[in-house]
Order: structure tokens, then sequence, then C-alpha cells
């Protein structure tokens, strides 16, 4: 039995719904509650089967046209997969699940598919959660006994998001992420 943990670093594409518009409406100047992102995991590795959590903070972006926003994001979920380790590497397939938080801070408030737009005016932050899916693939490298570096590959798949500024109500949106991963096993 192996016990893992590891900081991890990466970032996101911006999400895009099924149809192909981007998250704010289809709006190309929207900013992408990813990007960058720290974080970490844990978890038990046992036999192959792997089961862990995950938290990931994305500083996301800023920007869009005509109102200006700002958002970033976080996610917090377990993960299980099956890896096979071949010599000092270990290719694992692993499905992450969880809650998925976006923060947004628009001035002037942007208008939604209902018209509704951010509740409050100027200066509003509301918060979304939505369950995620995180289907992906991690490649991990031995360092001797104790310690490993990796990359890991994966799709975001956010299952509804409100209608607020979004291009549909309770739509899926889909990103691919990508972090790094240093770490050590006991």
């Amino acid at each position: 039995m192996d016990v893992e943990i590891a900081a991890m670093a990466g970032g996101g594409t911006t999400p895009t719904s099924r149809a192909g518009a981007p998250l704010m409406g289809g709006d190309s100047n929207a900013p992408d509650p990813l990007g960058f992102g720290l974080g970490g995991r844990a978890g038990v590795a046992l036999y192959g089967i792997y089961a862990g959590v995950e938290g990931m903070y994305y500083v996301g972006d800023s920007g869009g046209s005509p109102y200006s926003a700002s958002v970033n994001s976080d996610i917090l979920g377990l993960d299980v997969g099956y890896g096979v380790t071949l010599s000092s590497v270990t290719i694992r397939l692993l499905v992450g699940t969880g809650n998925f938080t976006e923060r947004v801070t628009a001035s002037p408030a942007p208008g939604g598919a209902g018209g509704g737009g951010l509740a409050g005016s100027t200066g509003q932050s509301p918060s979304y959660n939505t369950l995620y899916l995180q289907p992906g693939i991690t490649a991990l490298f031995s360092l001797g006994t104790h310690y490993c570096v990796g990359a890991d590959v994966n799709l975001l798949v956010l299952t509804s998001l409100p209608e607020t500024f979004y291009s549909a109500a309770n739509d899926l949106y889909s990103a691919f992420t990508f972090h790094g991963q240093v770490g050590a096993r006991f």
C-alpha cells in the first residue's frame, strides 16, 4: 500500500458549452474562470486501485466588454482510478468528481439570456457551485523510493450553471485541465 501526497500546478482552457459557446453568453472577450492553478492531492494506492482527494484553486482572468468582469474558481473532490506500474513509471486512469465553485465580480452587472444579469449592481461578487466530473490520465515517475514527479491531462465537465450570464441554463460545459505534480510516497 502506498500513501501519496503531491503539490500540483497547472491550468485549464476556457469552458465551452456543447454548442461550442464559451461561458458568459458566448462573449469572446469574456474572462476564463480557470487559467493558472495551484493545489494538491492526497490518496492511497493498493494493488493498482487509487482513491484520494484533490483540491485546486484557479486564479482565473479579467476582461470582457462591454462590462468588466473578474472570475476565479476552485474544485474540491474525490478521485478514483486504476494504475499500472512498469519499472519506475505509473500510468493511472482516473475519474474525479466533486464541487466546482466559480466567483464573479462584475461592473456593471452583465445581462443574461433571461435579461436578469447578476443579482445586484456594480461590485457584486456572486459565486456559483456545480457538480464536476473529471476523467483523465496521470503519469507518475518515481525518484528513488519516496519521491515522485508527474503530469496529468483531464477533461473537466461542469454539469450545470445558472442562466445569469451564461448562454443557457443547466447546459454542460467542458474544458481541458493539465497539471504537473511533485510529491512523496510512503
